[in-house]
Formats: C-alpha cells, structure tokens, sequence
C-alpha cells in the first residue's frame, strides 16, 4: 500500500472512531429524552385528571422540568364532552393549542366533571446531537408527538 492509501485509511478510521460514538450517544439520549417526556406528560395527564384543573404553576413546572432534554416542544390540550343518543358520540368543546399566552392572563385552566381531555406535547425541534446523528445516519425519525388523555373524575 503506497503511502497516500494509507493516509486515506488513516483518516477514515480517525472520522470512524469519531461518529460511532456520536451515534450512539445519539441513540441513548434520544431514548432518554422520550422516556422523560412521555412520563411527564402521563403524569401531568394524571394530576389534570383527578384534579379537573391545570394551574398555572403545574404548568410553569412541566415546562421547566423539560428544559434539560435539549428540544423544543410545546403542549396542546383538547376538550371533549360526551353526549349520548342512544349511542356515545364525542363533541369537541375546547381546544388549547397556546397555553403560554392563556397563563398570561389567568391561573387556572378548569375542566368540568365527565369531559375526556388529551394532552399532546409536540415536538418542535430536535437537539443538536439528535441533528448530528441524522446527518450522517438516516435512521427511523424518533417520535415527534406524544399523546395521553381521559376523563376528568
């Protein structure tokens, strides 16, 4: 092998030995970040649930609690009521897709009794390193919305 071979080799192992692990840092990270996400939101669902409220607060603290996973993401809330005729059939009554600007003014977002919600945290942007990852490894997108609801008791 002449000597320009080997300088091609070299430099392909030293890039080799640099993205491999990015990948899987990558990899790790985004599946620590979807677990964080999807618990916090089954237990933000949890809590609007059984109190039939979304404070202010509860939701300054959801937020905040998801500012180290490194994505951008914001939560969407819809509201259902449930009108029988013989059959269920659902009715959409409210839909909250910009909760900071709703908090501007009140502190309380109050759901009544026996009307199903669904709380979506969508995902606006992925982290730098996600990004990295899927410049040089087109791998399966990771989950860019997460979904939880039920009835308010």
């Amino acid at each position: 092998m002449n000597t320009f071979g080997r300088s091609i080799t070299i430099i392909l192992a030293c890039i080799l030995l640099f993205l491999f692990p990015i990948q899987y840092d990558a990899e790790l990270m985004g599946t620590i970040a979807d677990t964080v996400t999807e618990n916090g939101v089954y237990e933000l669902t949890e809590k609007i649930r059984n109190s039939g409220s979304l404070k202010k607060t509860d939701y300054a603290m959801f937020m905040n609690a998801f500012g180290t996973v490194d994505e951008s993401f914001h939560l969407e809330i819809e509201v259902a009521e449930v009108y029988s005729n013989g059959e269920q059939e659902y009715m959409l009554t409210g839909f909250y897709d910009d909760l900071d600007h709703y908090f501007e003014t009140k502190d309380e977002l109050i759901f009544a009794k026996g009307e199903y919600i669904t709380v979506y945290l969508i995902k606006d942007q992925k982290s730098d390193l996600v990004r990295l990852q899927e410049l040089f490894f087109h791998k399966a997108v990771r989950k860019q919305q997460i979904v939880y609801g039920g009835r308010i008791t």
